[in-house]
């Protein structure tokens, strides 16, 4: 069923979660390593495929069980696509995935408490992306979707040093105030983790409706319930950082200040102008 529910993707117009697909094309460049980290089935990574080229790579990792083989079934499709049966997190262990029946709501804690309907307990596999980079099992990404219900910070300790790097990647990731509590964690844990590592000096930005990037801070409404993008140093100018954001007209050609490709314009709202292709 998840499989034909992407027939004709990636569309040009998407049925749900269009913001972040509007900021993925305007992110993510040709000849990309891409992890999408929490896949579900498939609907970014096809996306991420297109947009990473037959010169990229996009490695998708999806710790239930029930969602491998309609993700490999789509994978197969995209030729430069790789599925990983498991999840990813701060220790290699095995260990329990709650699953609703929402499954796009599946987290190594029961956050939903049944308010999405019964959920199950399965067992899953867990791995650090430090230690997968570190021994060539994968390559070092360039651009990083991580939308895992609360373990955000947990995947992120678990590639310290992967993103604490000059070529550190961009992240796309997603704050949710009672999944990130279920872990003991506030809505702001990960985000601050991201902005004290010394080397990568991450800025992060928050998506606001209409797929617009501002930057973040703590007095923005919404922050509760966001998806965010963090970009690092390396992605900036030289000697530049935040300042006052820019427009993109529908169909407007970006600058070369901006990030990421411009083989498709699209109407990003307001972008921080000093970003690098």
């Amino acid at each position: 069923m998840s499989h034909a529910l992407l027939a004709g993707s990636p569309w040009p117009t998407v049925p749900w979660e269009k913001d972040e697909q509007l900021i993925m094309r305007r992110l993510v460049r040709p000849g990309d390593v891409v992890f999408d980290v929490g896949a579900h089935i498939g609907v970014h990574m096809v996306l991420l495929s297109e947009l990473a080229t037959p010169r990229g790579c996009v490695h998708a990792f999806e710790p239930n069980p029930a969602k491998i083989p309609t993700l490999r079934r789509t994978a197969g499709v995209c030729h430069n696509t790789t599925v990983h049966a498991f999840g990813l997190s701060h220790s290699e262990r095995q260990a329990t995935l709650f699953v609703p029946v929402d499954e796009s709501m599946a987290s190594l804690r029961d956050w939903t408490s049944g308010r999405v309907g019964a959920v199950r307990e399965v067992p899953c596999n867990l791995q650090r992306i430090d230690s997968l980079v570190a021994s060539g099992v994968l390559p070092r990404p360039d651009f990083i979707k991580c939308d895992v219900e609360g373990a955000e910070l947990e995947v992120f300790l678990g590639a310290a040093r992967t993103l604490d790097h000059p070529r550190a990647p961009i992240i796309l990731y997603e704050a949710c105030l009672p999944a990130a509590a279920a872990f003991g964690s506030t809505v702001w844990d990960a985000t601050d983790w991201l902005k004290a590592l010394p080397h990568a000096e991450y800025q992060v930005y928050l998506v606001q409706p209409g797929a617009r990037l501002v930057p973040l801070e703590r007095s923005n409404e919404g922050c509760n319930y966001s998806n965010l993008v963090a970009v690092p140093r390396n992605r900036f100018r030289e000697g530049q950082r935040a300042e006052p954001t820019r427009t993109l007209e529908e169909g407007a050609a970006p600058s070369s200040g901006l990030l990421a490709s411009s083989v498709r314009p699209v109407s990003l709202g307001e972008l921080p102008c000093q970003l690098l292709i």
